[in-house]
C-alpha cells in the first residue's frame, strides 16, 4: 500500500458515522475534530473564540496559522509519504489558502480532495468566498449535486455512507429531522397531510421563530438531537420524509439512510427517478403534499433495496472512483490489504 487517506470530516457526529466503514482500511485515518486536532480545555476555549462563526462573519480573524503546528503534529506522518488528504467542506482549514499550502509543503508528495455536502450555494465554500479557487488549491473536486458538478467543472461524488445498525423495533411512522429553511411550508403540509391519511409522524424543525410554529404539541421545534438519536429514530420508523432546497439534485443523507436501512422514501428530489436505488414501490416523488397517498404506504411490502443501490453510497465505491480521478491503480484495495 502506497497510499495513505486522511480524512479530515466537518466535526458533526453525522460525519463520524457516515464515515464508519473507511476504518476497516488499515491505510485510512479519519480525523472528524472540529478544530482537526486534539486540545485540552485551555487551547478549546481560544479556538472557539477564534473560529466562532458569528465573529469570523463579521470580521475574518487573523493568525489562525498559529494552529497549523498542532494539527500536523496530529497527523503524525512522515513528510516522504504518499497522502491522500480527503477534506470536507464546512471543515474550517477547508477553505484556508495558507493552510493549503502548509499542508502541500509539509506533504510534497500529497493529494487534496474536496468533498461537498450540499449545493454549492449553500456550502462553506460559498461564505468563504472559495469556491472559484477551489480547482486551483485541490487536486479533485467532488460535488454533492450533479449540476453544480458541471457548472463549476467539479467532478461529482454522491454523499458516502456507513450501515450502523441498531436494535430497535420498528413502527409505521414517518420521520424527519432538519432546519426549516425554505422548505417549512411544505413540511407543514406534509405533516397535516400524512395526519389526515392517518399516518403516525414525528417530525423535528429546527431554526423556526415562536410566532411561525404550528401543531407545537406535535413537532419537535428547535431541539437539538444527536445523530445517534436520529438513527434510532430512522430505524424505528418505516418511512423517511425528504424536502430539498430549492432545485437540488443531490441526493441527501435522507436518502442514504432511506436506502441503507430499507426504508420508504418521501422526496421532492424528481433526480432520485434516474438513481440506481431507485424503486417506484419504495420511494414516492412528490410535487406537493397532495401528492401523498395512503396507497403508498399500504403497497410497499416490505422494502428491500438492492445491493448495487447500496452500492452506490458505499465507501468501496467511492475509493473505486477516487483511485481513478487521481490516476492511481486501484489494487490497492483488494481484500488482503483492506482490513486491520
Amino acid at each position: 500500500m502506497k497510499e495513505e487517506i486522511i480524512i479530515f470530516g466537518n466535526g458533526q457526529d453525522w460525519c463520524e458515522k457516515s464515515l464508519t466503514d473507511f476504518k476497516k482500511y488499515k491505510n485510512i485515518t479519519i480525523i472528524n475534530d472540529k478544530y482537526l486536532c486534539k486540545l485540552n480545555s485551555f487551547f478549546l476555549f481560544f479556538a472557539k473564540i477564534h473560529f466562532s462563526y458569528k465573529l469570523n462573519k463579521k470580521i475574518k480573524l487573523p493568525f489562525k496559522s498559529i494552529w497549523f503546528k498542532k494539527i500536523i503534529k496530529g497527523i503524525n506522518k512522515n513528510s516522504d509519504e504518499n497522502i491522500i488528504f480527503i477534506i470536507y467542506d464546512r471543515n474550517l482549514m477547508a477553505n484556508n489558502e495558507k493552510f493549503i499550502k502548509k499542508i502541500r509543503k509539509e506533504f510534497p508528495k500529497c493529494k487534496l480532495v474536496y468533498m461537498f455536502t450540499n449545493i454549492v450555494n449553500i456550502s462553506g465554500a460559498r461564505d468563504n468566498d472559495f469556491v472559484e479557487k477551489l480547482n486551483k488549491f485541490y487536486d479533485v473536486v467532488y460535488a454533492f449535486d450533479p449540476v453544480d458538478g458541471k457548472k463549476y467543472n467539479f467532478k461529482y461524488s454522491p454523499l458516502i455512507y456507513s450501515y450502523n445498525k441498531l436494535n430497535v423495533s420498528s413502527e409505521e411512522k414517518v420521520f424527519y429531522v432538519g432546519r426549516a429553511k425554505d422548505r417549512y411550508e411544505m413540511l407543514l403540509k406534509s405533516y397535516e397531510k400524512l395526519k389526515q391519511i392517518g399516518i403516525n409522524r414525528k417530525f423535528y424543525i429546527s431554526d423556526v421563530k415562536s410566532e411561525a410554529r404550528k401543531y407545537e404539541e406535535e413537532i419537535e421545534y428547535n431541539r437539538y438531537i444527536s445523530y445517534d438519536e436520529c438513527l434510532k429514530n430512522i430505524q424505528e420508523s418505516t418511512c423517511l420524509l425528504d424536502i430539498i432546497q430549492g432545485n437540488s439534485t443531490g441526493f441527501t443523507i435522507k436518502t442514504c439512510e432511506a436506502v441503507f436501512y430499507d426504508k420508504l422514501l418521501i422526496t421532492t428530489n424528481k433526480n432520485v427517478i434516474n438513481a440506481p436505488f431507485y424503486n417506484k414501490k419504495y420511494i414516492l416523488i412528490i410535487e406537493s403534499a397532495n401528492d401523498i397517498n395512503i396507497d403508498f404506504f399500504k403497497n410497499a411490502g416490505k422494502v428491500k433495496y438492492s445491493k448495487k443501490g447500496k452500492e452506490y453510497f458505499s465507501v468501496e465505491t467511492y475509493l473505486k472512483k477516487l483511485y481513478k480521478d487521481l490516476n492511481i491503480n486501484d489494487e490497492r484495495i483488494k481484500n488482503e490489504e483492506k482490513y486491520k
